[in-house]
């Protein structure tokens, strides 16, 4: 698999000279690390962490990276015959999602509030 160059660029300046590298320091293993350069695999917990941390990135920096910068995310829509859905079901829906939401604003804000742990020396 070819990783992308701004990744390479990265790797290459937090002084590592291959993804295994980088993965036995961010203690992940390869096909992790490339699964989530490539963006295979969602770049959140603690492969974020770790990954952001070997790198000696913020999660900010990270996410610049991943090219994960701020969007706009497309509206969320029902699918077509959800009219057909009982009151009980909406409800059970719509606490589904509630639940979600605020599962990822928890991870969200644990992320921000983690410092990464100091590099292991190579």
């Amino acid at each position: 698999m070819e990783i992308p160059e701004r990744w390479a660029r990265a790797i290459r300046s937090a002084g590592f000279r291959s993804v295994s590298a980088l993965a036995n320091e961010a203690r992940l293993s390869t096909n992790q690390v490339l699964a989530l350069l490539s963006g295979e695999e969602a770049l959140s917990g603690h492969p974020r962490r770790s990954l952001a941390s070997a790198l000696r990135l913020t999660g900010e920096e990270l996410d610049e990276l991943a090219g994960a910068v701020e969007e706009e995310p497309d509206p969320f829509i029902v699918p077509k015959g959800s009219e057909g859905l009982s009151p009980r079901q909406r409800a059970v829906v719509t606490e589904l999602i509630l639940t979600f939401i605020e599962s990822n604003r928890a991870l969200s804000e644990r992320d921000r509030a983690t410092p990464p742990a100091p590099p292991a020396s190579r």
